[in-house]
């Protein structure tokens, strides 16, 4: 692990046999648990390294409805559509289905 790497705390739940590989592997090469954890994972990352998609890739991937409040879209002013969303809106009167007379 190079010395500017941040870690991530992170809870993760082994099953016994694990925790013994795991245990045995840190024991033998004089390290942490954690270190012996990381140093499986940089190996499996070696062997098999996985395409992790850039953000950019995203962009355009969907389609902006037209504007809701006046004529700014979510993405450029979304505080008036969380306004929007927050507010109490006025109750509708229900709509009272009357039947057509027969002729």
């Amino acid at each position: 692990m190079q010395a500017m790497d941040t870690l991530h705390r992170t809870q993760v739940l082994l099953a016994p046999k694990n925790v013994r590989y795991v245990s045995a592997r840190a024991s033998q090469a004089g390290v942490s648990l954690s270190e012996a954890i990381r140093q499986i994972l940089d190996d499996a990352e070696a062997r098999e390294p996985v395409a992790v998609e850039s953000v950019w890739q995203m962009v355009g991937i969907g389609m902006e409805e037209p504007a809701l409040v006046g004529d700014l879209t979510v993405s450029e002013n979304s505080d008036l559509y969380l306004a929007e969303a927050i507010l109490p809106q006025p109750k509708r009167r229900k709509a009272v289905h009357r039947r057509k007379a027969k002729s």
